[in-house]
């Protein structure tokens, strides 16, 4: 259903974007779909919407989804993984990179997985 043209301005915006960094590389899609949608005009305008976040904001949100499962990470230990990627892109596609999130959801469920002492 995304039958309006995308302009090679907005593209070669979107990808310079991303090469400076502004972007993660799974907002480049979603950007497309917003402008061929009718829903933004500008690539600009929807990296507004989906500004990579900061690596501290995301260890403090990946860290509170891990919290919040804390129990199912316990019965499941590391096949937890595959829904807390599922979670966490969810509510941060576009915003940091799958493997970057991977790599810390990773590290964050082995530490909630250690036995206490």
């Amino acid at each position: 259903g995304l039958d309006a043209p995308l302009p090679d301005a907005e593209i070669d915006s979107a990808f310079g974007m991303l090469s400076g960094g502004q972007i993660a590389k799974e907002s480049i899609g979603i950007i497309f779909e917003e402008i061929m949608s009718g829903r933004a005009r500008t690539a600009k305008e929807c990296a507004a919407g989906s500004a990579s976040i900061g690596d501290d904001e995301l260890e403090a949100r990946l860290l509170e989804l891990v919290r919040e499962n804390a129990d199912a990470i316990r019965l499941q230990r590391g096949r937890a993984m595959g829904m807390l990627m599922g979670k966490a892109m969810s509510g941060l596609r576009g915003r940091a990179s799958g493997e970057k999130i991977s790599a810390i959801l990773q590290r964050l469920v082995a530490s909630a997985s250690e036995p206490s002492k």
